[in-house]
């Protein structure tokens, strides 16, 4: 896996949101927390940017929808392994907060990419999340 640099996206719209508890639907280990993001404006030039210049074949985790969006879902398995339930986010003030986004909230998101070895594509990860408006 080589790793690409991390960053902090632009308020982004939450699809569906899985930080509230983890998300174990194909089994205990392959639990984790995840959030899907509408992929508009300045995320979606941010990942074509990052797609062309690591050379990586495709994003996982991005699809289009049956509306035609673009959809991406980053996942986390960090505080799955340290036993937390919740994904812990942050407020619009950089506070910590108990609250856990959904659809149609808005979000800032901190991400690192990471090019695979396996088969040349790019994943996601999910390494923090502030809540901009509930």
């Amino acid at each position: 896996m080589t790793k690409v640099s991390g960053f902090v996206t632009d308020t982004l719209e939450v699809v569906y949101g899985h930080l509230h508890r983890p998300d174990d639907k194909f089994g205990a280990d392959s639990a984790n927390h995840s959030v899907t993001v509408l992929v508009e404006g300045d995320l979606k030039a941010k990942l074509d940017t990052l797609l062309k210049e690591s050379g990586a074949t495709k994003i996982n985790g991005m699809r289009n929808d049956d509306e035609g969006r673009t959809l991406l879902k980053v996942k986390s398995k960090i505080f799955v392994k340290k036993g937390e339930q919740t994904f812990p986010c942050r407020d619009a003030l950089s506070n910590r907060t108990e609250a856990t986004p959904f659809g149609g909230d808005k979000v800032r998101l901190r991400l690192n990419p990471a090019v695979l070895d396996r088969d040349n594509s790019m994943s996601i990860y999910l390494n923090g999340c502030q809540i901009i408006e509930k």
